[in-house]
């Protein structure tokens, strides 16, 4: 099933099938966080995501101030037919950021617009090149596409951003964003425990 990276479904799915495997996807990649202890929701993203760049803005401060541990995978896409996707400097902070875990610097990178951060700021090492850096471009792009063969077998289509959280016991998906429909999500993970 295709990877459609910007197209938002914006419903809640229960997983059913291969859920442990989905589940170790997302514990074991190298998500980044602000260090909440509350609920845990996984989003996935890459950094010019119109939609995942509206979910940011319209949800993280309600969740981060319930306590909800956000945390985020970050990927710099893949060229499509010759065409560049994701340019060298936000592989090199990507890279950085499946090695270090910085959140400082995930706060600094989406605080200003991509092209001024990538001309003001002080990179990290560019990926090209080194093959730990390359390594983790390429494993966060292998997480992306083993989530969308393991979602289709969940009929369902993988949109970006992809939000997971547990509830009830059971493991759930949000593909896409948009405010109306998450408010069930919202209200679950930022009642009161």
């Amino acid at each position: 099933m295709a990877l459609a990276e910007e197209e938002p479904l914006p419903e809640v799915v229960t997983l059913t099938t291969n859920v442990d495997e989905i589940v170790s996807l997302f514990e074991n990649a190298s998500w980044v966080h602000r260090g909440d202890t509350g609920p845990v929701l996984y989003v996935v993203s890459f950094r010019s995501c119109p939609t995942c760049l509206a979910f940011k803005e319209g949800e993280l401060h309600g969740l981060e101030d319930a306590g909800v541990d956000v945390r985020w995978i970050i990927y710099a896409r893949r060229d499509r037919e010759g065409r560049e996707r994701s340019s060298p400097a936000e592989r090199a902070v990507q890279a950085e950021l499946a090695l270090t875990r910085d959140w400082a610097l995930f706060e600094d990178w989406y605080a200003v617009d991509p092209a001024t951060y990538y001309a003001t700021a002080d990179l990290p090492p560019m990926a090209e090149g080194d093959p730990e850096r390359e390594a983790a471009v390429e494993e966060a792009r292998a997480f992306v596409e083993r989530l969308s063969d393991l979602y289709a077998e969940n009929n369902v289509d993988l949109y970006i951003p992809t939000l997971l959280w547990q509830q009830d016991g059971e493991w759930n998906t949000y593909v896409g964003y948009e405010e109306t429909s998450f408010t069930p999500v919202r209200e679950f993970l930022t009642a009161p425990r």
